[in-house]
């Protein structure tokens, strides 16, 4: 079975990049250009890690973060911040985000950030790198 991962960013490049990255890896890949129907899209796409940038139109990361930590469906998927931050790790933290990955950032890190999440049973906050 395809790993699924969900990519939430508002810079349509960033999302064309990831999207190449891990489809080449194997992955199966939805992309939303904002926070607002995440919710939906987690129904029908059903990812393995959602990849979400801090800084959104409509929505932004934390209050999505917050939207999925309380819901029951939702709430055990790992979510990796993306963020051009100056500290992504603290960000993460405090949102309560699995992890964190800085933009701009290197294919390698991206890839091996995800296989973390999506061969592991990882959850809670674990904000590394």
């Amino acid at each position: 079975m395809k790993k699924s991962v969900l990519v939430v960013d508002d810079d349509p490049a960033i999302l064309d990049v990831i999207k190449i990255i891990l489809e080449e890896k194997g992955y199966d890949v939805h992309l939303l250009a904002d926070g607002d129907k995440i919710a939906q899209t987690i129904v029908a796409f059903s990812p393995s890690v959602i990849l979400l940038d801090f800084w959104l139109s409509g929505l932004n990361g934390k209050q999505v973060i917050k939207i999925l930590r309380t819901n029951p469906t939702t709430k055990h998927i790992p979510i990796i911040m993306i963020s051009a931050n100056h500290d992504p790790k603290s960000i993460a933290e405090e949102v309560e985000a699995n992890d964190f990955l800085a933009k701009p950032f290197d294919i390698d890190d991206l890839v091996r950030i995800v296989e973390k999440y999506t061969t592991s049973s990882s959850s809670g906050s674990q904000a590394t790198q």
